[in-house]
């Protein structure tokens, strides 16, 4: 059986006591499509998942409708890693064409260079965002209020509140919001596809047409999603939005903050 080795590679990063957590975790990928013709054909990372291996009495906690929420963060995070990776991959291809000294010939390669890193400062950004303003923080909250009770019922109603606070922080149940991630991810993927893999390769008409889609669907993305946070920031009191505006674009909160 697939033992899925990227995944124990990252589980051993996790420093736990727990020797064999990643044999308690297997990874899922389920159908791409439905029986309903309505709904939209899913690419085969949007339908990734994890089963976890529930010990005795922990299955209070994780039923399955618990876990299927648990999956959705869960694809979020690999989606953006995905797109994440996608990038680094960019620069690294970009690096061999400027130590070959072949950037200078290429207006369109430096303009790509330019927007692969826009990319990345925005996808760090909500990378930074989803780990420390939400999962930590909340992670945090959750550990010390587990530790002030010995109620199980208590316990277990502070882990739904927990997983309710996750995706709401996380905004996956803000479509709007959810969707511009979504796109982000596959531009960046589709940006990856036209870098050039050799260094002497000469760009063609079709990469420029490409790119220019590329930026310009990027650029539109970016202002949609800076547009939902803004009049989210000044409809709701929550401060999760203004969170992730910071990391995004730190002159839209101040220009927000004098209005």
């Amino acid at each position: 059986m697939h033992k899925h080795y990227i995944f124990q590679q990252a589980c051993s990063l996790l420093q736990s006591d727990d020797e064999n957590l990643a044999e308690q975790f297997r990874i899922t990928i389920g159908p791409t499509g439905s029986h309903d013709s309505s709904e939209p054909h899913l690419a085969c990372w949007e339908t990734i998942g994890l089963n976890y291996k529930v010990e005795p009495l922990l299955h209070v906690f994780f039923t399955p409708p618990i876990m299927s929420k648990y999956n959705r963060l869960f694809r979020l995070l690999f989606g953006l890693q995905r797109a994440q990776t996608f990038l680094q991959e960019c620069w690294m291809l970009q690096c061999k064409v400027a130590r070959a000294g072949h950037l200078h010939k290429s207006d369109l390669m430096r303009d790509m260079m330019l927007l692969r890193a826009e990319m990345a400062h925005l996808l760090n950004s909500i990378q930074y965002y989803l780990q420390v303003d939400v999962i930590e923080i909340q992670l945090g909250r959750l550990l010390t209020q587990v530790m002030e009770t010995r109620d199980f019922e208590a316990i277990q109603h502070v882990h739904n509140a927990y997983l309710t606070s996750l995706l709401k922080d996380s905004m996956i149940m803000l479509q709007p919001v959810h969707n511009c991630f979504k796109s982000l991810f596959v531009l960046s993927k589709s940006l990856h596809g036209i870098f050039p893999v050799y260094i002497d390769e000469q760009l063609s008409q079709r990469q420029f047409s490409e790119f220019e889609r590329i930026e310009q669907e990027f650029q539109s993305k970016k202002r949609l999603l800076i547009k939902v946070l803004s009049s989210l920031h000044s409809k709701l009191s929550e401060t999760q939005p203004t969170h992730l505006l910071v990391r995004l674009d730190p002159g839209c909160v101040s220009a927000l903050a004098t209005n």
